[in-house]
């Protein structure tokens, strides 16, 4: 199974990132840091909704990394 999921991520790294696994690892870490700064505006603006406010509202951060890639 280990072998696999290397040869998969070999496959990925070699299709979207002309086989830099540096480049590969930097961007699902990026998406990682994305996606944890979804679920916890997605549970502050739930739990402020429940406490009774009409309008709310959180701001998210940008993950920079000093590339030409424009984060989410």
């Amino acid at each position: 199974m280990s072998a696999i999921g290397k040869k998969g991520f070999q496959s990925f790294v070699d299709r979207y990132f002309d086989g830099s696994r540096e480049d590969a690892t930097a961007w699902l870490r990026l998406r990682s840091y994305e996606s944890q700064a979804a679920t916890f505006a997605e549970r502050e603006l739930q739990r402020r909704i429940d406490a009774g406010e009409k309008v709310v509202s959180v701001e998210l951060p940008v993950y920079d990394f000093g590339d030409d890639d424009v984060p989410l």
